[in-house]
């Protein structure tokens, strides 16, 4: 691929943030393992219009809202993606807490009507099914950011926390280009191929609208990145790397303190195997907003490739507890360090909970292959890896220890080991 240029792109993006105030980018973040303090989630807006299609903007706006008191000091903030699992919220505030690990809730309705919407918002104690807190706001749809740092000022207020006067401000961008990015989200989450390019055509109009509009760069970032993380096209081409790169500094340049961006420029990073660089972008993401379930998830990632293999499991399971219903990927990273540490026993489950419910990925089965081989369960690895030939029928043992970019050698060889159990060769 074309990595020299990537690679000077990715040192160029490295050197911008190393010059930040921010110091210690390289020391090693082991989240603590104690409960997480203070949590609250933000459950999903109901959208009351008669437009179904403007669900969108309610979704938006819960992410949104839960972004922006993630950043919140003292304040533990579980991943959206998880509080969007209970949209209708029919089980009741209990349960839906008890479910998410969470101590309040934060609920509320969206009624668009003209260019006016109004939007009721109440933060619940689930456990006695109470409103500590309930609000109306009434503004024009046009320009929703007023109304969202209004909302975000008084659910602070009445946790009795301080928030900052950055936190929470937006730069205000072109309303027509925040909405195209709410719009390219959607498809995002759902973790396709086809969702991705979906995503990224709503960006890339986003930026026609706005073309300094920071999150549509990083978001543009992102889609290029899971090009090459989940194999969404047979032979992504060098270029890819080169514009998503280009797309994440531009990103940084316009918000410095856009974690999105930063986690863009990680997973950039470690796809090019520029490790030291993807793990002072993780972490760096982290700082930035201490409840970046993905930005945890990133470190660890990159840290089974290239890092310390202890914080890597300590940060995925603390990336799993601010996002309980955290994706499949989730379980995959988790499998991989413990299969890398030498915990075979212990990665089995994880990584065959991840083949069974995504027999398309392919990273994931070769995981679970080297697995199976590394506990000489020729048998079974063998399966697994013949699954994997359906994906790439011209799989190699050179190859995916290519592929697999670690950094040590020692972890190419277990990888390799497990394989070769597996009766791949070449």
């Amino acid at each position: 691929m074309a990595a020299g240029f990537a690679a000077a792109l990715a040192a160029t993006a490295f050197l911008a943030f190393q010059r930040s105030p921010v110091t210690a980018l390289s020391e090693p973040i082991v989240p603590p393992t104690v409960e997480l303090g203070r949590p609250l989630a933000v459950l999903p807006f109901v959208n009351l219009s008669e437009d179904p299609g403007l669900r969108y903007f309610s979704d938006r706006l819960s992410e949104d809202l839960t972004t922006d008191l993630s950043k919140v000091e003292g304040l533990t903030v579980i991943s959206h993606a998880s509080s969007f699992d209970f949209r209708d919220a029919e089980r009741g505030f209990a349960s839906i807490a008890d479910d998410l690990g969470v101590r309040y809730l934060v609920r509320g309705t969206v009624r668009h009507h003209a260019d006016r919407v109004r939007i009721n918002v109440a933060l619940v104690d689930p456990v006695g099914e109470a409103n500590l807190w309930a609000e109306r706001f009434d503004g024009d749809s046009r320009n929703p950011f007023d109304v969202q740092e209004e909302i975000t000022r008084q659910i602070v207020d009445a946790l009795s926390l301080t928030l900052g006067a950055e936190d929470g401000v937006q730069r205000r961008v072109e309303t027509d280009a925040y909405y195209m990015l709410l719009r390219g989200l959607e498809p995002l989450r759902a973790h396709t191929a086809a969702g991705n390019l979906e995503a990224r055509e709503y960006f890339e109009r986003a930026l026609e609208l706005d073309p300094e509009y920071a999150r549509a760069h990083a978001n543009i970032a992102i889609t290029y990145g899971r090009e090459y993380v989940f194999l969404y096209a047979d032979e992504p081409a060098p270029e890819s790397v080169t514009r998503g790169l280009e797309a994440a500094i531009t990103a940084i340049r316009l918000d410095p303190n856009l974690p999105d961006a930063y986690f863009a420029l990680g997973v950039l990073n470690m796809v090019i195997g520029e490790h030291d660089n993807a793990l002072a972008a993780a972490r760096h993401s982290i700082r930035l907003d201490e409840n970046f379930s993905d930005g945890y998830a990133l470190l660890a990632e990159v840290g089974v490739h290239g890092g310390n293999l202890d914080e890597a499991l300590a940060a995925i399971r603390h990336a799993k507890l601010l996002h309980p219903r955290y994706p499949f990927w989730y379980d995959w990273i988790e499998g991989h360090t413990l299969f890398q540490l030498g915990h075979y026993d212990k990665a089995q489950p994880l990584l065959q909970r991840v083949a069974d419910g995504n027999p398309g990925f392919y990273r994931g089965l070769i995981t679970l292959a080297a697995n199976y081989g590394q506990q000489s369960d020729r048998a079974a690895a063998s399966a697994v890896l013949a699954e994997a030939r359906t994906i790439n029928p011209d799989i190699t043992l050179s190859g995916e220890a290519e592929k697999a970019q670690y950094q040590f050698a020692a972890r190419r060889e277990r990888l390799a080991e497990g394989l070769k159990v597996a009766g791949l060769e070449g």
